[in-house]
């Protein structure tokens, strides 16, 4: 991120690169591995997606954390983390009962 940011690349161009590569590697199969992760290793996720965010804004390591998010039009990870198990537990719900994708849900 900072090659781009050298480069002179926009904002948006930046967001765009951060959301495609980084936060979709972040997000990997999120649902199965995130919900047991230490609260130190969930601070690291966010520490993570916090130093891109200043890249892509150019705010400074003194702006509060939620003013950086606002500018980039993102959610804290630990927010977009408990989305994605929330959306991943209520597909698993709603599958057959005699499904074998259900046996991590108690119905």
């Amino acid at each position: 991120m900072c090659v781009l940011k050298v480069m002179g690349w926009k904002k948006d161009n930046m967001k765009r690169v951060y959301m495609s590569m980084q936060r979709r590697v972040l997000d990997y199969a999120a649902p199965a591995w995130q919900p047991w992760l230490s609260d130190t290793k969930k601070r690291k996720l966010e520490v993570a997606q916090n130093k891109a965010l200043r890249l892509v804004t150019g705010q400074y390591a003194s702006t509060p954390l939620e003013a950086v998010r606002l500018e980039a039009d993102v959610e804290s990870y630990s927010t977009h983390s408990k989305h994605l198990c929330a959306i991943a537990y209520e597909k698993a719900v709603r599958l057959d009962p005699e499904s074998p994708n259900t046996l991590g849900v108690q119905h």
